[in-house]
């Protein structure tokens, strides 16, 4: 199954980046996500060079529910097939 890579940006009010992060696994994000204070989230997941998806997020509910459904399964599984 494709391994996808997560990316995190967490940016606050003033603009500036807190904190990037990229990892494979989700848990390190959402620790990351729940440890920092931060104003929006740009969310971006990695498939293979040319599949990506990515979005920014006010909250870490938002956050949390876009990375999980970036990285679901049947998306996998289509991915994997498509090789």
């Amino acid at each position: 199954m494709v391994k996808p890579v997560i990316s995190i940006k967490l940016i606050s009010n003033d603009g500036g980046v807190i904190l990037q992060r990229r990892s494979t696994k989700k848990q390190s994000i959402f620790d990351s996500l729940r440890r920092e204070i931060w104003e929006s989230a740009y969310v971006r997941v990695i498939y293979k060079p040319e599949f990506i998806n990515e979005g920014t997020y006010n909250n870490y509910i938002d956050s949390k529910k876009a990375i999980n459904q970036f990285t679901e399964d049947v998306l996998l599984q289509t991915l994997d097939k498509d090789k």
